[in-house]
C-alpha cells in the first residue's frame, strides 16, 4: 500500500505539471494569422494595394492576406521590440483581419487555452478517482467497470449518431468546446493512465504496452484539439462492460474456479469481436484509404495521420491475439470433446 501511494503521488505530480507545460508553452498556437511584431512603414511600390488605408501607416498593427504578394517591408528606424538591423520583419497571414476581428481571434485563442487546462485537469482528477476505486475496492475490476460503463454505451451512441469520418475529424479545425464528444474522452484519457501504472505492477505488459498507445494518442489528439477521435476506438469499452461485471459477479456469487456465467459470456463475446474485429478494422482500411491514398489529405496533418495508423495497427494485433484466446477458451467451454 505505501508502494503505491509513493508512486501514485509522483505519477500525479507528473502528469499535472505535463498538463501545466502543454497549456501555457504556445500549446495553441494559431494557424489562422500572426501579427506583427512592430510598426512598419510599408512600400507602397510592393503591391500592396488591396490594403486599407488605414492599416498602411506606421504605427498600425497589420495582418496580411496570405494572396498579397510581399516581397519585404522596411521600418523606419529602431523601435522597442524590433530589431535594428534592417532585416525585413513582415510576416504573411493567411487572412486579412480588422482590429476587431484579430481581438476575437486572439480571444478564441485564449478560450481554448482555459478550456485545455480545465479539461486536463479534470483527466488528472479522473485518473485520482480511478486509482482511489481501486485502492478502497481492493478489487482489480471495479475501475475498469466503472471506465466501461461511462464510456462504452455513450460512444456506441455517438459513433452511430456522427456524420464524420476519421480523416473529415482530422481535417477539421481544433475543438476544445465542452460537448460531449471533447468530454467524454477524458474519461478514457485518464483510465489509459490508471491502466498503465497498475500493469506495470502486475507485470502484464501487453497492457502496459495497451494503456500506453491510448495514452499517447489521446495526449496527440487532446494537443491539437481532436481530441473527440477517440470516440472512433471507444466503441471497444461496450464489450468490457459484460466481461467486467461477469468478473466481479463470478468472484462474489459463484465458487472458486467455476466458469463465467453465459449470461455475460455471450454478449461479451459478440461485443468484442462486434467492435474490435469488425469495426475498428474498417475505420483503420477506410483512414488509410482517405489519408495514405491521398496525399492532399495526407500532408493536412501528417504527425496525428502517423500516430493513428501506427496505434490503430497495433491496437489491432492485440485485438486479434484477445480475439483467439476467446476462440479457445469458447471451444475448450463448449466443444463435446472437452466436456
Amino acid at each position: 500500500m505505501k508502494k503505491y501511494i509513493i508512486d501514485l503521488a509522483l505519477f500525479i505530480c507528473l502528469f499535472y505539471f505535463d498538463c501545466l507545460v502543454w497549456a501555457n508553452n504556445s500549446t495553441l498556437e494559431s494557424e489562422h494569422f500572426f501579427p506583427v511584431c512592430c510598426p512598419l512603414q510599408l512600400q507602397a511600390e510592393r503591391n500592396l494595394d488591396n490594403v486599407p488605408e488605414s492599416q498602411n501607416e506606421v504605427g498600425s498593427q497589420l495582418f496580411y492576406d496570405g494572396s498579397i504578394s510581399v516581397v519585404d517591408c522596411t521600418h523606419p528606424g529602431t523601435m522597442d521590440g524590433c530589431t535594428d538591423s534592417g532585416q525585413p520583419v513582415c510576416l504573411l497571414l493567411p487572412k486579412l483581419l480588422t482590429g476587431e476581428q484579430a481581438d476575437n481571434v486572439m480571444d478564441s485563442e485564449a478560450r481554448d487555452s482555459a478550456l485545455y487546462r480545465q479539461q486536463q485537469l479534470l483527466a488528472s482528477a479522473l485518473f485520482c478517482f480511478f486509482v482511489a476505486t481501486r485502492i478502497v475496492s481492493g478489487n482489480s475490476r471495479v475501475s475498469p467497470l466503472f471506465n466501461a460503463l461511462a464510456t462504452g454505451p455513450a460512444s456506441v451512441y455517438l459513433y452511430s449518431t456522427g456524420n464524420q469520418t476519421l480523416s473529415e475529424v482530422v481535417a477539421a479545425p481544433p475543438s476544445f468546446e465542452n460537448n460531449a464528444e471533447n468530454l467524454l474522452p477524458l474519461v478514457i484519457y485518464a483510465y489509459s493512465a490508471y491502466e498503465m501504472l497498475f500493469s506495470w505492477y502486475e507485470k502484464e505488459n501487453i497492457f502496459v504496452l495497451h494503456g500506453f498507445i491510448i495514452f499517447a494518442g489521446s495526449t496527440v489528439s487532446h494537443y491539437t484539439g481532436k481530441l473527440r477521435l477517440a470516440i472512433f476506438g471507444m466503441v471497444v469499452e461496450s464489450s468490457q462492460v459484460f466481461y467486467s461485471a461477469g468478473v466481479l459477479y463470478k468472484e462474489r456469487y459463484l465458487a472458486k474456479g467455476s466458469k463465467r456465467p453465459l449470461g455475460f459470456f455471450i454478449p461479451f463475446t459478440l461485443a468484442f469481436f462486434g467492435s474490435r474485429l469488425v469495426v475498428i478494422p474498417y475505420e483503420s482500411y477506410r483512414f488509410i484509404k482517405d489519408t495514405y491514398l491521398n496525399k492532399e489529405e495526407y500532408n493536412k496533418n501528417p504527425i496525428l495521420s502517423n500516430v493513428i495508423v501506427a496505434g490503430g495497427m497495433a491496437l489491432n494485433l492485440m485485438n486479434l491475439y484477445w480475439g483467439y484466446m476467446i476462440i479457445k477458451t469458447a471451444w475448450q467451454r463448449f466443444s463435446p470433446v472437452s466436456n
